[in-house]
């Protein structure tokens, strides 16, 4: 089964973030700077863990995945943002 999940990242190389940043693009669509917002399977995030390990260093950098729901659930009432409007998340480009 799918869930949202929400993945933030701190990744103090920029070679490092860099790598970071495009594995993310590769499981879903950022909604900040540093932060992606994706649809998983238990076995995407054991793989993306897996990947993530390779890049990031253990003792500087750090990767979170937040488990939201599951998929089909709607994320739009339980997203909230204060100030500028989160018009970057197009939930339909993120269904599977």
């Amino acid at each position: 089964m799918r869930h949202w999940v929400l993945a933030a990242y701190d990744i103090g190389n920029e070679k490092r973030w860099r790598k970071i940043h495009t594995l993310m693009h590769d499981y879903g669509q950022p909604v900040q700077y540093s932060v992606f917002v994706c649809q998983l399977t238990p076995t995407d995030e054991v793989k993306l863990l897996a990947k993530a390990r390779e890049i990031i260093h253990p003792e500087e950098d750090q990767l979170i995945l937040v488990r939201l729901q599951p998929v089909g659930r709607s994320l739009n009432n339980r997203i909230r943002s204060v100030g500028r409007p989160l018009t970057s998340l197009d939930i339909k480009k993120l269904q599977f």
